[in-house]
């Protein structure tokens, strides 16, 4: 027998597969974190990718303003500021001109001790911190309109800013290729509104995991980001335990697409058969909060089983669904079919959640190990389980003892990639 263990929230869950079972093990190719990772910031601060140093850019009077991730996203933000604010102070920059915005997009608020961990202790109170409100149309600006049809509609208090750093890590998301880059200012601090018309983008050609260049919602982020006046970003690539493996400043556009090719050589993994069942751990906390998160460790899972087959994920998903709108599109809705048709017709930001499980449900056998109540994991048209031994054992019931498996420990950042012989 071969033992597993994956991330579960803050702990890990135990199982065993037989050997003969297994398929693959998908991990993401291992890179060594750096030793220094301040002076990694501080030297990428110096010469970022595509534009003069930060110390040329910033003047001495600038109001700034810095957008940070929130609480669903595992950027090191507490590490990354200490030495960004200090290179500002250098530059005379002083810490009342400073603001920290967190990226919340449609997320739900986060409580006061959440920010402070999520900043740090050195950080917390000493500059100005707020939050975007989507749903709060008041407090948003129009600044324009792009090319495809949205709203550059953006939190008011950045306007009056003069310079814009996004910080923010860089891996793969399932419709706009990546996270990281111009994706901290839309959909990070833009209004429901806003955000919904770049999110119906993807259903055109193009909005896929791993594909920054030509990704129409991607593209529709940086023009966005042009048009609002994204000045400067600092992205970092974490390997699988979370340490910082690339630091990439400068241009939101070229300083990203370094840094996704140090994602694409971890993380698009592949793979040589689709497997029978695939047991896909979102990675534990933050990744599996809630199933609005842990929805991507599903996508990318569906690339790595056969049609026919079981996947089963492990998320533990402590603050429920995530989203008022996806739950409601998941209370309200009968069948797969009836979410693929509604939101196909009215796309509703939210809903996009509840369209790609119902999607998914066309290819595979969803088994959930989670913390949610048995009765909304059938809502959400997966089957419920609270151990993957459990799960396991009715996979095998369906598919047979001679199953083959294949696990991916990490798969909300690990992309299983074309099928090599």
């Amino acid at each position: 027998m071969l033992k597993f263990q994956l991330g579960y929230g803050n702990t890990q869950l135990t199982f065993e597969i037989p050997k003969r079972n297994l398929c693959a093990i998908l991990t993401p190719k291992p890179l060594t974190g750096i030793k220094d990772s301040v002076k990694a910031i501080v030297d990428s601060l110096k010469r970022p990718v595509g534009t003069p140093s930060l110390a040329e850019l910033v003047n001495a009077n600038d109001k700034i303003a810095i957008i940070v991730s929130d609480i669903t996203r595992p950027c090191p933000t507490h590490k990354i500021l200490p030495p960004l604010l200090r290179e500002l102070k250098k530059n005379g920059i002083r810490y009342d001109n400073v603001s920290i915005v967190f990226a919340t997009g449609i997320h739900r608020k986060q409580t006061p001790e959440e920010q402070k961990n999520l900043v740090g202790s050195n950080v917390f109170g000493k500059v100005k911190i707020f939050e975007n409100d989507a749903e709060d149309y008041q407090s948003h600006q129009t600044l324009g309109v792009t090319s495809r049809g949205t709203s550059v509609s953006i939190d008011r208090r950045l306007v009056n800013c003069d310079f814009i750093i996004g910080v923010a890590n860089i891996e793969i998301h399932y419709y706009a290729g990546y996270t990281g880059g111009a994706k901290s200012l839309l959909p990070g601090v833009a209004s429901r509104e806003a955000i919904q018309q770049n999110h119906s983008l993807l259903f055109q050609p193009g909005a896929q995991p791993g594909k920054a260049d030509g990704n129409p919602v991607r593209e529709d982020f940086e023009e966005a980001a042009k048009i609002a006046g994204l000045n400067f970003i600092l992205n970092v690539v974490l390997n699988d335990k979370r340490e910082i493996t690339g630091v990439f400043s400068g241009d939101f556009v070229k300083a990203h697409r370094a840094g996704v090719s140090q994602v694409d050589q971890m993380y698009k993994v592949p793979i040589r058969e689709k497997a029978d069942i695939v047991i896909a751990s979102a990675g534990g906390f933050p990744k599996d909060i809630n199933l609005y998160q842990a929805h991507k460790a599903l996508d990318n899972a569906g690339y790595a089983v056969r049609d026919g087959g079981i996947i089963i994920l492990v998320a533990e998903c402590v603050d429920g669904l995530g989203s008022k709108t996806f739950e409601k599109w998941i209370m309200e809705s009968l069948t797969p079919d009836d979410v693929i048709g509604r939101l196909r017709r009215n796309f509703v930001i939210g809903g996009h959640k509840a369209f790609y499980i119902a999607q998914l449900t066309k290819k595979a056998k969803i088994f959930l190990v989670s913390s949610l109540p048995d009765d909304v994991v059938k809502k959400a048209f997966m089957e419920p389980y609270k151990t993957i031994d459990g799960a396991l054992k009715a996979a095998f019931s369906y598919l047979g003892k001679d199953a083959r498996i294949t696990i991916m420990p990490y798969a909300g950042s690990t992309l299983p990639s074309e099928i090599k012989s």
